[in-house]
């Protein structure tokens, strides 16, 4: 079976990812050891293993998860990508292939939240 040149040569180019020390230190805590097994907040796949967290969060954001429609007519605006329970916040560079890990914190809820111009 033969496969075009872009999937032998690995697919699409991966983006470069920064965690800043602030969203780090908040991902270590929240995944974090000790305390509560069933504390609020706390990741289900990956509590107490924070550097396999980080990991998974890098491979995601590598992958550029967000729409076509988010990468033209939302560009330069902070992007939100759960995983886990957790919510990132992120910024993509414009023009670059880098992405920014802003901050990371227990997410809401498991359903999408409307933005304030949807809500009204």
């Amino acid at each position: 079976m033969r496969a075009p040149d872009w999937v032998a040569q690995g697919g699409t180019p991966r983006l470069r990812v920064a965690v800043r020390e602030e969203a780090r230190a908040q991902l270590r805590q929240l995944a974090g050891g000790g305390g509560d097994d069933d504390a609020a907040g706390r990741p289900r796949f990956f509590g107490g293993a924070p550097e396999q967290l980080e990991a998974a969060l890098v491979q995601l954001l590598q992958a550029d998860p967000r729409s076509v429609y988010r990468k033209h007519k939302c560009a330069g605006q902070e992007y939100r990508v759960r995983l886990d329970g957790l919510e990132a916040r992120c910024a993509f560079a414009d023009g670059e292939d880098a992405v920014d890990v802003l901050a990371v914190a227990a997410a809401e809820s498991e359903t999408t939240c409307m933005s304030e111009e949807e809500d009204g």
